[in-house]
């Protein structure tokens, strides 16, 4: 009974310093925070490779932007807080079915206070299908919000792939995280928030073309005085994009031209197959 007291009271306790905490904006979406916004970051050997580099420089690029009171220093991997690792089976080996991973490393027990890990180090590794296909910028720039702290969340940057339909940064044409993420960090570390340049993406439609069909009918006379019947369809497509449609008087000219040059070396080749 005692035992079971001390549990109750533990679960009280608990819950009072949650709601204590909870108008923080960071609750429930970063995990974790660095010592600092002067991140620093290494590169195995791997990850060298001249179009992994390109994209994994992109994502931290991405969040110098959108977290401009951070700065960012390449320095040894032993020293780094954030570990580049690269691996060349396309998912990374014992993950089961992931193709790009985050293991951030506490420096110590779980502040019950802030109710946050601080990290000491986080290993981001890559498998290589990270790199196949278009969106390697995007996958990089997601796991390093994952080493910010940051879990998945609906919509956005940090979404599980649903990156078609979220509002894109127009300079760097990838998904921006949500601004509430922003916020949440910015708050974390005690900096103004920035205020997201972002743009949301309109429903493309499907541009409709409307196809009109002339039929135009040839007859020619031969020396036989048997009349042949020549029927020509004609199909111009004319679209919804302002685009100068051709005249069709002018495209009827051009196809009886045609069939009557093609006649007049008809009746040629006749005249010399007699002779």
């Amino acid at each position: 009974m005692r035992k079971l007291i001390v549990v109750v009271l533990f679960i009280v306790a608990l819950s009072m310093s949650f709601s204590s905490q909870a108008s923080a904006a960071y609750m429930g979406v970063v995990t974790g925070r660095w010592p600092s916004l002067n991140m620093t970051y290494a590169f195995d050997q791997s990850c060298q490779l001249p179009y992994r580099r390109a994209a994994i420089d992109f994502g931290i690029q991405a969040w110098q932007r959108w977290l401009p009171a951070s700065t960012w220093a390449e320095t040894s991997f032993n020293a780094a807080w954030l570990r580049m690792l690269c691996f060349e089976d396309g998912l990374i080996p014992g993950s089961g079915n992931t193709m790009a991973s985050v293991l951030a490393y506490p420096a110590g027990p779980f502040n019950t206070t802030s109710w946050l890990w601080t990290f000491a180090y986080a290993v981001v590794e890559f498998g290589n299908y990270t790199w196949v296909g278009d969106d390697s910028e995007i996958i990089t720039t997601h796991e390093i919000g994952h080493a910010f702290g940051l879990i998945d969340g609906t919509g956005g940057l940090m979404s599980q792939g649903d990156w078609q339909t979220a509002p894109y940064d127009p300079l760097l044409g990838i998904p921006v995280p949500n601004q509430w993420q922003i916020d949440a960090i910015s708050e974390v570390y005690g900096v103004p928030t920035h205020t997201l340049d972002a743009v949301s993406r309109t429903t493309t439609q499907t541009t409709e073309t409307e196809a009109t069909v002339t039929t135009v009918v040839v007859v020619i006379e031969t020396k036989t005085e048997t009349a042949q019947e020549v029927t020509i369809t004609v199909t111009t497509e004319t679209t919804v994009t302002d685009v100068p449609e051709f005249p069709l008087p002018l495209l009827i000219m051009l196809v009886a031209l045609t069939v009557a040059s093609i006649v007049v070396r008809g009746k040629k080749r006749n005249a010399n197959c007699r002779s």
